[in-house]
Protein backbone atom coordinates (compact mmCIF):
# COMPACT_ATOMS: atom_id res chain seq x y z
CA UNK A 1 0.00 0.00 0.00
CA UNK A 2 1.26 3.47 -0.90
CA UNK A 3 0.42 6.82 0.64
CA UNK A 4 0.55 10.12 -1.21
CA UNK A 5 -0.26 13.67 -0.18
CA UNK A 6 -3.05 15.49 -1.97
CA UNK A 7 -0.60 18.19 -3.04
CA UNK A 8 1.58 15.57 -4.77
CA UNK A 9 -1.23 13.65 -6.43
CA UNK A 10 -1.71 16.04 -9.35
CA UNK A 11 1.96 15.77 -10.31
CA UNK A 12 2.19 12.01 -9.80
CA UNK A 13 -1.23 10.79 -11.01
CA UNK A 14 0.20 8.94 -14.02
CA UNK A 15 2.81 7.21 -11.85
CA UNK A 16 0.14 6.28 -9.30
CA UNK A 17 -2.13 4.84 -12.01
CA UNK A 18 0.75 2.87 -13.53
CA UNK A 19 1.68 1.48 -10.10
CA UNK A 20 -1.93 0.42 -9.46
CA UNK A 21 -2.12 -1.25 -12.87
CA UNK A 22 0.96 -3.33 -11.99
CA UNK A 23 -0.19 -4.06 -8.41
CA UNK A 24 -3.88 -4.71 -8.99
CA UNK A 25 -4.74 -5.75 -5.44
CA UNK A 26 -3.10 -2.74 -3.86
CA UNK A 27 -4.52 0.62 -2.84
CA UNK A 28 -3.12 4.13 -2.70
CA UNK A 29 -4.13 6.24 0.27
CA UNK A 30 -4.42 9.95 -0.42
CA UNK A 31 -3.64 11.65 2.87
CA UNK A 32 -5.59 14.78 3.63
CA UNK A 33 -4.50 17.56 5.97
CA UNK A 34 -7.82 17.24 7.85
CA UNK A 35 -7.58 13.44 8.32
CA UNK A 36 -10.24 12.85 5.67
CA UNK A 37 -8.18 10.38 3.71
CA UNK A 38 -9.31 8.75 0.49
CA UNK A 39 -8.30 5.59 -1.32
CA UNK A 40 -7.59 4.94 -4.99
CA UNK A 41 -7.82 1.40 -6.31
CA UNK A 42 -8.45 -0.36 -9.58
CA UNK A 43 -12.02 -0.93 -10.69
CA UNK A 44 -11.35 -4.67 -10.46
CA UNK A 45 -10.41 -4.31 -6.78
CA UNK A 46 -13.43 -2.09 -6.07
CA UNK A 47 -15.73 -4.67 -7.67
CA UNK A 48 -14.08 -7.41 -5.63
CA UNK A 49 -14.69 -5.50 -2.39
CA UNK A 50 -18.31 -4.85 -3.35
CA UNK A 51 -18.78 -8.57 -4.04
CA UNK A 52 -17.28 -9.44 -0.65
CA UNK A 53 -19.76 -7.06 1.00
CA UNK A 54 -22.72 -8.58 -0.85
CA UNK A 55 -21.53 -12.09 0.08
CA UNK A 56 -21.23 -11.08 3.74
CA UNK A 57 -24.79 -9.71 3.68
CA UNK A 58 -26.06 -12.92 2.08
CA UNK A 59 -24.22 -15.09 4.62
CA UNK A 60 -25.69 -13.03 7.46
CA UNK A 61 -29.19 -13.68 6.06
CA UNK A 62 -28.44 -17.40 5.85
CA UNK A 63 -27.20 -17.38 9.47
CA UNK A 64 -30.36 -15.59 10.57
CA UNK A 65 -32.49 -18.18 8.77
CA UNK A 66 -30.52 -21.05 10.27
CA UNK A 67 -31.01 -19.61 13.75
CA UNK A 68 -34.75 -19.24 13.10
CA UNK A 69 -34.95 -22.89 12.09
CA UNK A 70 -32.95 -24.00 15.16
CA UNK A 71 -35.23 -21.95 17.44
CA UNK A 72 -38.36 -23.13 15.63
CA UNK A 73 -39.12 -19.46 14.99
CA UNK A 74 -40.99 -20.15 11.77
CA UNK A 75 -44.19 -18.98 10.19
CA UNK A 76 -46.43 -21.84 9.09
CA UNK A 77 -48.73 -21.10 6.15
CA UNK A 78 -50.69 -23.19 3.72
CA UNK A 79 -49.94 -23.16 0.02
CA UNK A 80 -53.08 -21.11 -0.57
CA UNK A 81 -51.94 -18.52 1.98
CA UNK A 82 -48.54 -18.40 0.33
CA UNK A 83 -50.10 -17.81 -3.08
CA UNK A 84 -52.30 -15.07 -1.59
CA UNK A 85 -49.16 -13.31 -0.33
CA UNK A 86 -47.93 -13.01 -3.91
CA UNK A 87 -50.86 -10.82 -4.89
Amino acid sequence: MKTIKTADLANDINEVCDWLEQNKQEWVIISSPRNKNMVIMTEEEANSLAKIGRNADYLAKLDKGTEAIKNNDLIHVSFEELKAMED
